[in-house]
């Protein structure tokens, strides 16, 4: 281990750096990134979705005239957009607490780019729906990151309680503030995702 880049997270309580034997240090820190995702400790997501919102909008404007041009088939441009601009906006979204704020930023960025592919102009005012399906597109991204969500839940229900995922999903971290904590959980999300889902 290397204790000189090594640092350590506690969530829903500051403890403070470790010391090791003799005498090494561990930084304890309030938010880390692991395969490209930011945790905080405080267990909120907002900074994270709005991270990628940002770099999604900067993909868009990289790829603006490839998304606005008549020589791209149609199908070209759905390929394009499934597996490079939905797979960038929604990375790591398996793990988000979505707030309504939240699907509305998500929503907007998506018709952005789903527009720009169907060479729709915001001033044209065309509704969402008729877009989508121009495009091909059959759900909506929020819809996407629910099935997404609901798909990890339920893997993670079927897994031995002895593993570790299991035991996070049930932990209740010592030490809850409110003031730290977010008012919704991923838990109470996925509850309400599947309790909103049609029958």
């Amino acid at each position: 281990m290397n204790t000189i880049k090594t640092e350590y997270m506690s969530v829903g309580i500051i403890l403070g750096d470790l010391t090791l034997e003799n005498d090494i240090t561990v930084e304890d820190v309030d938010q880390y990134k692991y395969l490209g995702v930011t945790f905080k400790s405080e267990g909120k997501n907002a900074a994270e979705i709005h991270n990628r919102i940002a770099l999604n909008r900067k993909l868009i404007d990289a790829l603006n005239e490839i998304l606005w041009s008549k020589n791209i088939k149609r199908k070209s441009k759905i390929r394009i957009y499934n597996s490079v601009v939905k797979g960038e906006l929604t990375y790591g979204s398996e793990i988000w607490t979505v707030t309504q704020n939240d699907k509305m930023e998500i929503l907007a960025t998506d018709m952005d780019v789903i527009g720009r592919f169907a060479r729709i102009s915001k001033l044209e005012h065309r509704v969402h729906n008729y877009i989508r399906h121009l495009m091909e597109v059959k759900k909506s991204v929020v819809e996407e990151i629910e099935e997404k969500q609901l798909k990890r839940y339920g893997h993670v229900q079927r897994i031995d309680e002895r593993r570790l995922p299991k035991q996070i999903l049930k932990c209740a971290p010592p030490g809850r503030s409110k003031e730290r904590w977010p008012k919704k959980n991923w838990d109470q999300g996925i509850k309400q995702s599947m309790k909103e889902r049609p029958k």
